[in-house]
């Protein structure tokens, strides 16, 4: 009976040796002072870097729409996933901050070593790679709220050591 115990934490031991999570601080992006049409830095750490970018879509799935769209890098050797919640700022005001742990506002995205993904106007099934900005032109009825701002709360990394090693 006593060997279950040290069994148990034995296999707890090497579950956690085998990833790692980090915690990472994200800054506000005030959209009415920055428009960057080149991808710029958002979030880099040794593990992994996000840039944004703003990008008018006016073919494919995305058509008629301003979007921020996002770019992650994973800059390690070992796999790792890339999690968060976005804190939406539309016209001045933050929209969802009183529901901000919801499920709608979790996102991840899981990355390859060195491996590079990002958003484009081609999708809307991968919403971890863009935020909605605002409607390019009106239609009676649309609403003339815009994106002023973002940030990504709860950012965590979690690395993944390699299983062959």
């Amino acid at each position: 009976m006593t060997q279950l115990p040290i069994i148990t934490l034995a296999f707890l031991f090497l579950s956690f040796s085998s990833m790692a999570q980090e915690s990472v601080h994200a800054p506000f992006v005030d959209l009415e002072t920055t428009h960057p049409e080149d991808w710029e830095s958002y979030v880099t750490t040794p593990d992994f870097s996000i840039e944004y970018r703003l990008e008018s879509c006016d073919s494919n799935a995305l058509s008629n729409q301003a979007v921020v769209l996002f770019r992650f890098t994973n800059l390690t050797d070992q796999p790792q996933t890339i999690s968060w919640n976005k804190q939406i700022w539309r016209n001045g005001s933050c929209s969802n901050c009183h529901d901000l742990d919801s499920p709608e506002g979790a996102f991840k995205v899981y990355l390859l070593p060195h491996e590079t993904i990002e958003g484009d106007c081609s999708s809307k099934d991968t919403k971890a790679l863009y935020i909605f900005r605002n409607f390019m032109a009106l239609t009676p009825g649309m609403s003339k709220q815009t994106l002023t701002g973002f940030r990504f709360l709860s950012l965590k990394t979690t690395n993944q050591a390699d299983s062959n090693e």
